[in-house]
């Protein structure tokens, strides 16, 4: 709706809009949210639904162990979640996993990456009795509750957890079986490095084992864009890792999620735009 009213309000005449007598005031107060978002300095676009899945049927015959695989898995839990760049990729460019030098490191626990550990996520029954991890990925039926320790966070709110439930009628967009596939691949794919974040994928062609970054998510972000929607250069540009943010907060606010709450539940201390 809102971009019909963009494309019908490009075909009238400024002095029109700004006559507020000719325009019922529903239409008005949508005209200036645009122009309100419109106003806003770096805007980044949203990941939405209509992307993740996308990508997902672009993986459908790729490798576990992939990185375009890999990523849909991190798209889901993502949204769901609204995670950060910081908190999940890394920002460095890719190389093979070897050593410290290659992870952001934790502010809180040094030498350890800043982004989620195998330690970070715990799997959980219906009765929310902890499963063994290795249990969870043999048997995912027997899941049906994430919990996700963020560590470090921006906000300085250490150590939050967030719990995810499965999602039976949507089973494609599903957090729960996107985070064990997530844990399945790290132990497929894991390396003797003691520093190692959940986010590792193993390189098609070399067969090393990479971390997720900032390029690559912007990289696949893009390309989904593109492919769905008619977009400029520019407008591709938005995307970014933090577009899966954004994404969330969009939702949680397309569904009347007052904007105080969509703060604690993305755990954010501005109110950004």
């Amino acid at each position: 709706h809102t971009r019909s009213l963009c494309d019908w309000s490009s075909d009238v005449c400024s002095s029109d809009l700004d006559n507020k007598s000719t325009i019922c005031p529903q239409i008005q107060r949508i005209i200036a949210e645009v122009r309100r978002f419109e106003s806003i300095p770096n805007q980044q676009e949203p990941l939405d639904v209509s992307m993740i899945r996308h990508h997902l049927k672009q993986s459908v015959f790729c490798l576990f162990t992939s990185k375009i695989v890999a990523m849909g898995d991190w798209w889901i839990v993502g949204y769901h979640a609204g995670l950060r760049r910081s908190e999940w990729c890394q920002e460095k460019v890719a190389h093979a996993v070897q050593g410290r030098e290659q992870i952001t490191e934790s502010t809180k626990y040094p030498g350890q990456p800043q982004a989620f550990t195998i330690d970070d996520i715990k799997f959980l029954t219906k009765q929310k009795k902890v499963l063994d991890v290795k249990l969870a990925i043999k048997h995912p039926e027997s899941v049906v509750y994430a919990r996700l320790r963020f560590h470090w966070q921006k906000n300085g709110d250490h150590d939050t957890k967030k719990l995810f439930v499965v999602n039976t009628n949507k089973p494609d967009l599903c957090p729960v079986q996107a985070w064990i596939r997530i844990v399945k691949r790290y132990f497929m794919v894991r390396t003797n490095c003691p520093t190692q974040a959940l986010s590792i994928y193993r390189d098609t062609k070399t067969g090393k084992t990479f971390n997720i970054t900032a390029d690559d998510v912007k990289s696949d972000l893009q390309k989904a864009a593109k492919a769905l929607y008619d977009l400029s250069d520019e407008e591709l540009a938005k995307f970014t890792c933090h577009s899966i943010q954004i994404g969330a907060c969009c939702t949680l606010y397309s569904m009347g999620v007052p904007p105080e709450q969509i703060k604690k539940l993305l755990r954010c201390v501005a109110t950004a735009g």
